[in-house]
């Protein structure tokens, strides 16, 4: 008996290359696996981690129009992976957890547009500019934030939300590589992980280093297809 995982591989959307490309680490996870049962069962419960939909979460404080804006997201983007309502700054609830890889957080219309709660403020300070894209119901700016804001018929709200969508899977496999390269395995097994990494290396991403900086999207190898 084998230690091979019993995870299901998700249906995420990857295009035909980057399914040749799951299949193939499928194939080094299933050697690794008759070789090492323990390094395979790792390889194959990192790699059903690396390919499950993106989590998406849609935030805000209540009655902000959070389903509205998640509505109009969904026809304008398409996006993969299911969407996680959150409600901020709730009185007598323990506040959030906002850990998705992607997150849009929605600010309300206010009379003072050019203000934003403390509450969302506070929340906003904690997140990674990386993946968040915050949507505002005014067509206003606002200062003050050091990520984008859109009002959500913006035309460039696709391709920021396509970008961090994409940045997410680039993040991830990152994240993939370098669980795979501290994967304690036999002589035999760590020869056929050495091999894949040294491919990985070979097109360019550090293997060793968490990244100093966002890479190019054209770089990330497996990186998902954010829109139809």
């Amino acid at each position: 008996m084998t230690g091979k995982s019993s995870e299901q591989y998700s249906e995420a959307p990857y295009s035909r290359a980057q399914h040749s490309e799951m299949r193939a680490w499928r194939r080094i996870a299933d050697e690794v696996d008759r070789l090492d049962p323990d390094a395979g069962r790792m390889l194959h419960s990192a790699l059903a981690r690396h390919s499950a939909p993106l989590r998406i979460q849609v935030a805000g404080r209540a009655g902000v129009g959070r389903e509205h804006v998640q509505r109009a997201l969904t026809r304008l983007c398409g996006l993969p992976g299911a969407w996680e309502p959150v409600v901020v700054d709730a009185p007598g609830v323990p506040d959030p957890v906002l850990d998705a890889d992607v997150m849009v957080y929605v600010l309300p219309a206010r009379l003072d547009p050019t203000s934003v709660h403390p509450a969302d403020r506070r929340f906003l300070e904690t997140l990674d500019s990386r993946r968040v894209v915050v949507v505002v119901t005014v067509d206003r700016a606002v200062p003050g934030l050091t990520m984008p804001v859109f009002v959500q018929d913006d035309p460039n709200l696709e391709t920021t939300i396509t970008d961090r969508v994409a940045g997410a899977y680039c993040r991830r496999f990152e994240d993939f590589v370098r669980t795979v390269a501290g994967i304690a395995a036999s002589p035999q097994a760590r020869d056929v992980i050495e091999a894949a990494l040294e491919d990985v290396a070979a097109s360019g991403l550090s293997v060793s280093e968490p990244p100093v900086s966002e890479p190019p999207v054209s770089e990330c190898p497996l990186r998902g297809t954010a829109v139809r």
